[in-house]
């Protein structure tokens, strides 16, 4: 059929429709027949009139009838109160293996806690902190065993409370990339802490106060930190247990039903946090009201996130299903010829560290432990502490060089060498032909050490100097590595390649570089230290032998985290390269208005 033939055919019924639509008082039976039969044309239009106007309008029409009838289930079923009503149980349902695990681990931790003080009881020194327990002990000796919950201003340690909170049970959840061993980790730390605290009361006959103290806000805050725990777990089952899907849609699954258990125990975060800066601070309140709001707070838990799923899945409601929205997996080549989005290109960095991260993973191991053998065994001068709490200052103190000259030139030497790699790998992967080995090498050198003259200013100038030249730099790189232009020419093209695309140039290499503070962040964070004080407490060493252990420790984990996030952010800036290259010399739109046939030519 005609276009023009399918709209006289229709038009009365569509007119009919909108004039309807524009009625205050409108027939909702009547709707629903037109909007059975309006969905028909626009199946027919998007079939046989893909391009057309007509499926436009279609199109139009049809969402405003569909927006009409459903609007009211929508507002009664928003989709706020749909998630805690039955997304959430749906999804804690779903994960009940893995929180029930989560639990366990936990009670286990907690049990080795309770095991340890009691038979060492100078293990709460470790754990808890020589200061802490000696200011604990000396409000025990003062009759306030609780007195650290009164120090500080409700307002101020409610804030502190929920920042640390939600950063502890988000640490607790996203280490469970880690194929699940970080997240374990954190569970026994935090389960050990916890046993350590409530037996040092027990141990001083304060098992009454402490807990009707500890767990006024405690119940609300440990479940988070277990529930945490089990969405770590779940995110980490997907990368572990693919089972018979890929691995990169089993964690696509795992992530979206973890991430959401993760936010749907925020709340709970938040109320522990009120309950402990303007309620656990009363200790003299009648114990009556403490048990009260513990059995409350315990019965809400227990509910929401064991009876109530459970109910729901017997009575069949069970409305969560993972493989709803599951897309397809097509393995397309990344297209280097082309003008790509800075979300493909940042995609593209995650594949290609798919590909080769055994490698780059086992040449920053090795480099890290040359460097830290060297410094702290053979030199013996290692006098910079590269474990910070603050990411800019973490790194930067890799290149404090004030105290330790020799630093430099192994500076110089390690990220050379290992940029020489990086950009050898990324280049194997898109099949570049690059410069010859000798040139190449001894250029990155000189690019290392370029980088580290501008890091010996000091952490701002240094910071601001990377912000402005940092894009130009890394186009230089680059270009130098497989063009065949001297470093003079290949500067002056980093630069023109700058200027003409700049917004480009600078949007791949501020979001490359965010991503790769983040994932520092990630990996410097206290979980390597508490590996650390497990060596401690297990093998007996000397003072000295210890400080040695501890010097190599952080300073291997310090260059490692640098040296992955050096390759990630290395890549990303090379694969934006080719984006840039193209939105300034169009050479690959160039090159098929050229092989276009004289009679596919465009005509004026």
């Amino acid at each position: 059929m005609k276009e023009t033939n399918f709209i006289d055919q229709n038009k009365k019924k569509w007119k009919e429709l909108e004039e309807l639509l524009q009625e205050d008082r409108k027939d909702p039976d009547k709707l629903s027949n037109l909007f059975i039969q309006v969905s028909d044309d626009l199946s027919y239009a998007r079939t046989f009139y893909p391009n057309r106007f007509v499926r436009l309008y279609l199109n139009n029409i049809t969402q405003q009838l569909f927006y009409f009838l459903y609007k009211n289930k929508s507002a009664n079923r928003s989709g706020f109160l749909r998630f805690w009503k039955e997304e959430l149980p749906d999804l804690v349902y779903s994960a009940r293996k893995e929180l029930f695990f989560s639990l366990c681990f936990f009670l286990v931790s907690v049990a080795i806690g309770v095991f340890s003080v009691r038979h060492d009881p100078a293990f709460a020194n470790l754990i808890l902190g020589e200061s802490y327990v000696q200011s604990t002990i000396e409000n025990i000796n003062k009759g306030d065993p609780m007195a650290v919950y009164k120090k500080m201003n409700s307002i101020d340690m409610f804030l502190g409370i929920s920042i640390n909170n939600l950063r502890v049970s988000f640490f607790v959840f996203i280490f469970g990339i880690l194929y699940c061993i970080g997240t374990l980790g954190m569970l026994l730390y935090n389960g050990i802490m916890l046993g350590v605290f409530q037996y040092f009361f027990i141990n001083y006959g304060l098992f009454r106060e402490s807990f009707l103290s500890i767990w006024l806000h405690g119940t609300l805050e440990i479940s988070c930190i277990i529930i945490a725990g089990g969405a770590g777990i779940t995110l980490g089952k997907g990368l572990v247990f693919p089972g018979t899907y890929k691995r990169s849609q089993s964690f696509f699954l795992g992530a979206r039903k973890s991430i959401k258990i993760l936010i749907g125990i925020a709340p709970l975060i938040v109320m522990a946090a009120i309950i402990e800066s303007f309620m656990t601070r009363y200790t003299e309140a009648p114990d009556i009201i403490k048990l009260s709001i513990i059995l409350l707070s315990a019965a809400f838990i227990v509910f929401y996130f064991v009876i109530f799923p459970i109910q729901r899945h017997r009575a069949g409601k069970n409305a969560y299903i993972p493989e709803s929205s599951l897309q397809p997996e097509i393995d397309e080549p990344f297209d280097f010829n082309s003008i790509q989005t800075t979300g493909s290109i940042f995609m593209e960095i995650f594949h290609v560290f798919k590909l080769r991260g055994g490698k780059i993973v086992k040449w920053s191991l090795i480099t890290s432990i040359a460097i830290a053998t060297y410094l702290v065994i053979i030199s013996n001068d290692l006098n910079t502490d590269f474990r910070s709490s603050f990411f800019l200052q973490s790194v930067f103190n890799i290149f404090d060089y004030r105290e330790n000259m020799k630093l430099f030139f192994i500076n110089v030497i390690a990220f050379g060498t290992l940029s020489f790699f990086f950009l050898k790998v990324i280049s194997n992967h898109i099949n570049k032909v690059y410069r010859p080995k000798t040139f190449t090498f001894v250029f990155t050198i000189v690019f290392s050490l370029v980088i580290n003259l501008i890091l010996k200013f000091s952490s701002f100038t240094s910071l601001v100097i990377l912000l402005l030249l940092g894009p130009i730099l890394i186009l230089w790189l680059v270009i130098t590595f497989y063009k065949k232009y001297g470093i003079v020419n290949s500067l002056k093209q980093a630069y023109y390649y700058f200027r003409s695309a700049r917004g480009k140039s600078y949007r791949i290499f501020f979001v490359v570089g965010f991503t790769a503070m983040i994932m520092f962040l990630l990996l410097q964070t206290p979980l390597l230290g508490f590996y650390l004080s497990i060596t401690k407490w297990n093998i007996y060493v000397t003072q000295e032998q210890l400080t040695i252990i501890t010097n190599i420790f952080n300073t291997v984990s310090a260059y490692f985290c640098f040296f992955i996030i050096l390759s990630f952010f290395l890549f990303g800036n090379f694969i934006g390269y080719f984006t840039i290259h193209q939105i300034v010399t169009a050479e690959n739109l160039k090159s098929k208005i050229i092989s276009l046939k004289p009679n596919q030519s465009l005509k004026r």
